[in-house]
């Protein structure tokens, strides 16, 4: 039975303050129909609420000055591109914060979203939906409870395959010919709940993690609002998350270093 009404749903967006590839994930959704975002709330990239110094030492010891140098080059640029069009209003936004700007929609960056004080500017905005877009920190039950729908993630890879951190760069290492998106509902455990929607995506010969990862982010897009539509017409066709499956952390140095072997390239 459908309980879809006139009145839009009103979606509590989370995600981590990057410059590039988010904004082609949250593209769609800002312009959807049945959708009103009440808030655009940012996560530091850093992995938990390590410090930034902590995070970056961390990076260059995993990734080796080669790969961390190619890091800081192409969000460096990306970074001074989006300050410049925020600025001017002309151009294209590359960070949340801009998208934020463009679209007239409230914008909050918070250092931890278990937090009292966040958990309560939640609670003040009463989302329909709680979204998780690729945000670094963990939730837990008090923010996960507020919505009065449901809180959905959106994970890039076929769950429950490649649960974790970085899975294009795991499925790319391992010679994988499709990885996938999956919307699930989001429950304490990591990447766990439910699954709303999923959709492979094949790997291309030439793919590089950047290619790919800006692919997933075009098709994301299209299947969060997919879902969120499915929420808002009450027509979710859920299927449980099997306990299957397998789990990435952060790649080490050799991981890194067999990557790079292997012909792979990050950009």
């Amino acid at each position: 039975m459908s309980d879809q009404t006139d009145e839009p749903l009103d979606v509590l967006l989370v995600t981590v303050r990057e410059q590039y590839y988010i904004p082609k994930f949250l593209h769609g959704i800002l312009d959807a129909d049945h959708i009103r975002i009440v808030s655009l709330t940012t996560v530091p990239p850093t992995l938990g609420t390590k410090s930034m110094p902590v995070f970056l030492w961390d990076f260059f010891t995993r990734f080796g000055p080669s790969v961390f140098a190619q890091h800081v080059w192409f969000y460096g640029k990306y970074r001074l591109l989006d300050t410049v069009n925020r600025i001017t209003g002309r151009g294209s936004p590359y960070s949340p914060r801009t998208l934020a700007q463009r679209h007239d929609l409230e914008y909050r960056h918070t250092e931890d979203v278990n937090t009292d004080e966040y958990v309560a500017y939640a609670e003040s905005l009463s989302p329909d939906v709680l979204v998780s877009v690729a945000a670094t920190q963990k939730f837990d039950s008090q923010l996960l409870d507020i919505p009065s729908k449901c809180a959905i993630n959106i994970h890039s890879s076929l769950l429950p395959e490649y649960k974790g951190v970085s899975p294009s760069f795991w499925t790319l290492l391992h010679n994988e010919a499709q990885t996938g998106i999956t919307v699930h509902y989001m429950t304490e455990e990591l990447d766990g709940g439910a699954i709303l929607r999923q959709e492979p995506l094949d790997i291309h010969n030439d793919d590089t993690l950047h290619t790919l990862n800006r692919r997933v982010a075009e098709n994301g897009s299209k299947l969060l609002v997919a879902a969120l539509e499915d929420i808002h017409a009450g027509a979710v066709n859920s299927t449980p998350m099997s306990d299957d499956g397998s789990y990435y952390s952060m790649p080490e140095r050799d991981d890194v270093r067999q990557f790079v072997e292997q012909g792979n390239r990050f950009f």
